[in-house]
């Protein structure tokens, strides 16, 4: 038996080791929402930024665009 599942509609949650930031995507690979605890704040600003470019790079967001996260 086959399962069909509507992918704009499905979500699905990923973590950093550690679990200190959660993202939830839906099928197509589309960000609905980003969880970040007090930890990974605790972390500072250039713990955010390098994870914030490697999700947009992960993503397949144009290069220019992660590179542009690393440098601000």
């Amino acid at each position: 038996m086959r399962r069909v599942i509507n992918l704009p509609r499905a979500a699905f949650d990923g973590y950093c080791e550690g679990e200190l930031k959660k993202a939830t995507l839906t099928g197509n690979q589309q960000p609905v929402h980003i969880d970040i605890t007090e930890a990974a704040m605790e972390l500072g600003a250039e713990a955010m930024k390098e994870w914030m470019s490697d999700l947009a790079q992960n993503l397949g967001m144009p290069q220019g665009l992660s590179e542009g996260l690393k440098q601000q």
